[in-house]
């Protein structure tokens, strides 16, 4: 039986933490109240702070292009869809009135028939200790969360989502993905079928993938090191990135720019599908023992090389792994 038209609460991204792109996303507060509902006082009337910059400086990424005006934010209820939430134990500036800046947790997994689908936040860099899994308490806590998920899972086919993608198809990767790597070496062994992303402006399908990481490639400023991966077509991910909602539009990086441009080369490799000329949605149908996929195109192409089609699709189906490795 084919289950289709389900439907849970997306994970967070870069908006919802950072004040950057004149976005006004202040720690997550917009999304876990959204989520989890918001908090009302005796009138009904939803409780709010301004809090301040939530981007210290010390922290690479933010306060791009500038910071924004702060703006009175809903205050979220403690449990919900989107997880725990604490109203002290975050980072970065301090509410103008006293106090301190809550924290979320964002992370969660639920089973739908045989698939079981998990939720992640890997917006780490602003929360206690950062993206280190040295120092990350925050990130530390979620990761140990996942191995123990993992380890009670039971279910045939596993898929698992968040913001900002490893594989980036945009050649854009950042310190939040390449972090998450090691989430794709836990549900590598894990035996897990899917990586859904978002973030890059552009849609991709990759082939199955087996991660392994390389620390000679420091492409990104700041970090030592990215994952690349082989061909695993018996027990490989795949990734999907659709980041087609309605943003300015990215483009593929599919071959690449130099010599030693390891993840231009990786896309050469493992990209089986890509497109930066369209907006659109992909619907992703769960049956019993694998996946149908199905991207079409919602507009004609707004920006794209002469002779490109007017509309794009992309359609397949794959079978699942039957669980752990």
């Amino acid at each position: 039986m084919a289950l289709s038209n389900f439907s849970s609460g997306p994970p967070p991204g870069n908006h919802e933490f950072y004040d950057e792109h004149s976005a006004t996303g202040v720690a997550g507060y917009g999304y876990f109240s959204y989520f989890n509902g918001f908090q009302v006082d005796a009138n009904g009337n939803p409780i709010t702070v301004t809090l301040g910059d939530p981007c210290p400086s010390t922290m690479t990424g933010c306060g791009y292009p500038g910071l924004t005006t702060s703006n009175p934010q809903p205050v979220p209820r403690s449990d919900g869809q989107a997880g725990h939430f604490e109203p002290t134990g975050g980072v970065g500036g301090t509410i103008p009135s006293g106090g301190t800046v809550g924290v979320g947790d964002g992370w969660y997994s639920y089973n739908v028939g045989s698939w079981h689908l998990i939720s992640l936040n890997i917006e780490c860099e602003t929360q206690p200790g950062g993206c280190s899994y040295s120092s990350g308490t925050w990130l530390s806590a979620e990761t140990a969360w996942l191995k123990k998920d993992l380890e009670e899972n039971r279910s045939a086919c596993t898929a698992a989502y968040w913001h900002q993608p490893t594989f980036s198809s945009a050649d854009s990767l950042t310190e939040e993905g390449i972090t998450a790597g090691t989430w794709w070496q836990m549900l590598y062994d894990a035996g897990a079928d899917l990586v859904l992303n978002g973030h890059d402006h552009l849609y991709a399908r990759y082939a199955p993938i087996r991660p392994y990481f390389d620390a000679s490639d420091t492409s990104v400023t700041g970090v030592t090191g990215t994952w690349l991966g082989t061909s695993d077509p018996n027990s490989g991910i795949r990734e999907f990135i659709v980041g087609t909602g309605g943003e300015t539009l990215d483009t593929v990086v599919s071959a690449p720019t130099s010599p030693t441009d390891w993840d231009g080369q990786f896309n050469q490799q493992f990209l089986e599908a890509a497109t930066g000329n369209y907006w659109g949605v992909m619907a992703l149908t769960l049956g019993e023992h694998g996946y149908q996929w199905d991207y079409e195109s919602a507009l004609e192409a707004p920006v794209a090389p002469a002779g490109t089609p007017a509309s794009y699709s992309d359609k397949g189906s794959a079978t699942c792994h039957g669980g752990h490795n």
